[in-house]
């Protein structure tokens, strides 16, 4: 069988903006990551979409940043003081031999006492309040951040290749209702939002960018 080049092409860029990453990261200081941090917060409050969710007091799903991420927790916490209800994710195994994403509520406190699973993503210590699509439905929530390596300005994703955002949202289409509406932003640095990135048929574009 020919292998698809689109893999092919994935892997390569893949391989270059993590890279670019790491070295990125590498210069960091702990100041440089509170600045980011709080950078991060001013711009995502500002996205229409999470205004409108904060306002309606919708719960927002989000994740916990791996250190050469756009940081996401100076957002989390100006939620939180909002009264937003905050669900992150942690890796499971699926009802359909896939691995899924469980969703585990924040606080002020288990959103310091991090642990780390087997592949070093930080998850926080608390109960799980849900599985997969049908756990964000039951949960209120309206609006997702994404992790991805990089964007387009018309939201095609290209994330680290497990897969689970797009079965995430393949889930939730088949939910299939207007009630089951979630708006996905994907959080990006500024030069990781690209004219084009390589996709599959099985890709699922984000809603919004947020390029920081």
């Amino acid at each position: 069988m020919t292998s698809d080049p689109r893999n092919s092409d994935k892997a390569l860029l893949r391989t270059q903006l993590v890279s670019a990453r790491a070295k990125r990261a590498a210069g960091l200081t702990a100041d440089d990551r509170a600045a980011d941090a709080v950078q991060v917060a001013s711009a995502a409050l500002g996205v229409p979409l999470i205004a409108s969710a904060v306002e309606a007091d919708k719960t927002i799903a989000s994740y916990l940043p791996l250190s050469s991420e756009p940081d996401t927790t100076a957002l989390h916490t100006a939620l939180l003081q909002q009264g937003i209800r905050v669900l992150v994710p942690e890796c499971v195994p699926g009802t359909a031999g896939e691995p899924t994403l469980a969703w585990i509520e924040l606080d002020a406190v288990n959103s310091i006492e991090l642990q780390r699973d087997e592949r070093g993503i930080p998850i926080p210590k608390g109960q799980r309040v849900g599985i997969g699509a049908q756990g964000l439905v039951d949960a209120n929530c309206q609006v997702i951040l994404v992790p991805a390596l990089a964007v387009t300005s018309d939201g095609q994703r290209l994330g680290k290749g497990a897969g689970y955002y797009d079965r995430l949202f393949a889930e939730l289409a088949k939910l299939g209702s207007q009630d089951t509406k979630l708006n996905s932003i994907a959080i990006v640095f500024a030069g990781e939002l690209l004219d084009s990135v390589p996709t599959e048929p099985h890709d699922a574009p984000v809603t919004a960018v947020l390029a920081v």
